[in-house]
Formats: structure tokens, sequence, C-alpha cells
């Protein structure tokens, strides 16, 4: 495809002989080009062509503020909630920094318990004496 050769606007604006290379740099100034309101992210849906942008963001600017301050609580309260959550994590963090020892020892204590779940579920399964669960230690 020959990027010189001579294209009407695809939006039908009127103008003719675009070459085919600047049709998109003519799209991005066309009257008649489809365009999205800035204000889609705050949640105005509005789908318009570009000459008609003006008359609509006067039209709804009463709208958009609406639009954009729900937006603002929505953002507002989602912040409120991470910075919960951050303050969460920061008091496990602490909890976790200060006491490495209790973290063992409750390491610890739930291995047992699970030791001795294990047994017990042993002695049930089996009918026989009870088993013997001897602790080895590793710190040698």
């Amino acid at each position: 495809k020959c990027p010189s050769y001579p294209l009407d606007c695809p939006n039908e604006c009127g103008v003719r002989g675009i070459k085919r290379a600047e049709v998109d740099q003519h799209r991005n100034e066309c009257p008649l080009e489809p365009v999205e309101c800035p204000f889609k992210e705050a949640g105005c849906q509005a789908r318009l062509v570009r000459n008609e942008l003006d008359s609509h963001m006067t039209a709804n600017q009463q709208q958009h503020i609406l639009t954009l301050m729900a937006a603002f609580r929505e953002v507002k309260a989602e912040l409120r909630a991470s910075k919960t959550m951050q303050e969460v994590i920061a008091t496990d963090v602490a909890i976790i920094q200060q006491s490495p020892e209790k973290q063992l020892s409750d390491l610890a204590l739930a291995s047992i318990k699970s030791q001795l779940e294990i047994n017990n579920s042993l002695r049930l399964q089996c009918d026989g004496p009870p088993l013997t669960i001897r602790m080895i230690n590793f710190s040698h």
C-alpha cells in the first residue's frame, strides 16, 4: 500500500486527498472523530464527536462534578481501608520483631500439640499401648 496514496477522511468530514501515511494524524484533529468524555474515568459514559466536546463539557459541568466527587469518595474509602490494613501489618511486624523467642516457643508448642494429636489418633486406630514420642535435641 502506497503511503502517498490520497484518501478521503474516514469520518467523512469533507477533507479529501489525505496521504495514507497522514490519515492517523488527520484523525487526531478531525472534528468528526469519535472521542470519549475526559470525565470517563470519573463515570461519564458519553461518546461523541470531537466538535461536540466543548458543548458537552459546558452542558454537563454539574454532572461531571458530581461524578468526580463520587469517584473521589470511593478512592478516599479505599485509601482509608488500605491504611487500616497497613496498620495491622505494621502491628504484626512489630510483634514479630519484638519477640523471636516467643515465636520459637509458640512454634515448639504447636509442634508438640501436633505430635500429641498424632499419638492420640494412632492410639485410637490401633487399640494398642500408647506410642512414646521422643524429642530429639538437634542443638549439639
